[in-house]
């Protein structure tokens, strides 16, 4: 008889562990990127941002989309160990392979740059320790604790690492050093708890290969979403030639993602359980999850937009300091992607790839790239960093749409965005009055703390006048913890 792992974690406390994993992958950045932003400046960080994102594409190319898909396929045999140790084993195995070769390429083609080659060179380690980096796995069978807390002790000796090394313009080396090995570092500690999930396996039955057809079907829309979440980066420093808008969009994109994780780490821990549900055909729960799922985007992401747009003028002269002054601009328009993000994550993340629905998430995504591409090409020139910020939002937009069409007949999509369109109406409000008391305050961090305190207090004053129901089964799902807790 097969050895059997149920997960006894809900998806409440899968939620918050995976907040918790996504804080502190994020939270450092929050607390060192003022740091930076004075000490290296917009240029050195629009280097670092730049060689990155040419990183990013070796390291896709060697993942050849496991990360995603061992993720649903662990998910799908979570309750089987020998299976899952099976599946475990032929992936990390094939990835090896591919990372393999694109570090091969890698070398050949990037470390010989004539400007960047010291940068690229370090970058390289970070390229082959990707190999160690399993979090898909702990995903997969649900475990976000695991991940969370051994993200709490890196990300803790990273910002005292920023702080205590970087300490002039002169020390970008040091800086890429810095996130190459702590990064590196945090893949390796995955692989100590990893033997109480697995049991040994006959290497000479592994099929690695067996793989490759579904892992390619996933990793073909994951190249459309890096050109369309990293091109940007690589298309501003090709065709301007100027460090300092990269630099510029490197810091609003950050800013962006680290308020986006509140967002999409609900769609993580929610992808291994609709896996699980399609698997064991209950349709009818997985439909539902996935209204709930659009009820708590809605609820969250229409404030965070509408918020962050009003507090951005206060905000960025004290956050970044005056150099970083056209940042402003940025983040207004990127704000948009709390809604476009959260939206199509929901019916492309959650619904098309965990129901073996990627061709569909596939055409979605490749139109949007070539959207995002074009626009870039066109805006760019003219508008800087701010047309790329554009075609991001768009190109997202137009992802989300094209989704809407290939699920209408299975999803009421008017319905739903009737029930949620009512928190798009609070949070212009919020806006409006928090932007009026940015106005009559100093530019410092107290007012902007000010700013955030009204907008929560007059969101959730207009929740509780109108009987949100969704509030309202929030707080009762807390007393009734609260109660069993005593």
């Amino acid at each position: 008889m097969s050895r059997q792992y149920k997960t006894k974690t809900s998806l409440t406390e899968n939620y918050f562990y995976n907040l918790i994993y996504q804080v502190c992958t994020f939270l450092p950045l929050l607390i060192i990127t003022p740091y930076l932003s004075r000490v290296l400046g917009a240029e050195k960080i629009g280097i670092y941002s730049f060689t990155s994102s040419i990183l990013s594409y070796f390291i896709l190319f060697g993942c050849l989309g496991i990360n995603l898909y061992g993720q649903r396929e662990i998910a799908a045999f979570q309750h089987n160990i020998e299976k899952r140790s099976k599946i475990f084993y032929e992936l990390v195995f094939l990835k090896t392979i591919f990372i393999f070769i694109s570090t091969l390429v890698f070398i050949i083609t990037c470390c010989r740059d004539p400007i960047y080659s010291v940068y690229y060179k370090i970058l390289t380690i970070q390229l082959i320790f990707n190999i160690f980096d399993i979090s898909w796995f702990y995903q997969g069978i649900e475990d976000f604790k695991t991940i969370a807390f051994q993200n709490l002790i890196i990300k803790i000796l990273l910002t005292a690492s920023v702080f205590i090394f970087v300490r002039s313009s002169d020390s970008l080396i040091i800086y890429f050093a810095i996130m190459v090995l702590i990064n590196s570092f945090s893949w390796l500690l995955l692989w100590f708890n990893l033997n109480k999930y697995l049991v040994k396996v006959n290497l000479k039955e592994l099929n690695l290969f067996k793989h490759l057809k579904d892992a390619l079907m996933i990793f073909i829309p994951q190249i459309a979403i890096q050109i369309y979440t990293v091109l940007d980066k690589t298309m501003l420093g090709w065709i301007l030639n100027d460090m300092r808008e990269v630099g510029y969009y490197e810091q609003s994109q950050k800013l962006i993602h680290i308020c986006l994780m509140i967002i999409t780490s609900f769609g993580t821990v929610m992808v291994p359980r609709i896996s699980n549900l399609h698997a064991e055909n209950k349709e009818e729960e997985l439909n539902q999850r996935i209204v709930k799922s659009f009820n708590v985007v809605s609820f969250i992401a229409f404030p965070m937009c509408f918020g962050l747009m009003a507090i951005t003028s206060n905000f960025v002269p004290w956050f970044f300091g005056i150099d970083f002054l056209p940042t402003i601009n940025l983040i207004s328009i990127l704000c948009f992607l709390f809604l476009a993000i959260g939206f199509n994550n929901i019916t492309g993340i959650q619904y098309a790839i965990s129901t073996n629905n990627q061709h569909k998430f596939t055409v979605s995504v490749l139109i949007g790239a070539i959207v995002n591409a074009i626009l870039n090409l066109i805006l760019i020139p003219i508008f800087k960093s701010s047309g790329a910020a554009l075609a991001s939002v768009i190109a997202e937009t137009i992802i989300f749409i094209i989704q809407i069409f290939y699920f209408k007949k299975t999803f009421n999509f008017k319905s739903i965005f009737m029930t949620n369109i009512k928190y798009c109406y609070y949070s212009i409000i919020m806006f409006v009055f928090i932007f009026l008391i940015g106005k009559i305050l100093p530019i410092n961090i107290i007012s902007t703390l000010i700013q955030i305190l009204c907008g929560i207090i007059i969101y959730l004053l207009m929740l509780v006048l109108t009987k949100d129901q969704f509030l309202i089964e929030i707080f009762n799902k807390f007393k009734i913890k609260f109660i069993h807790s005593k």
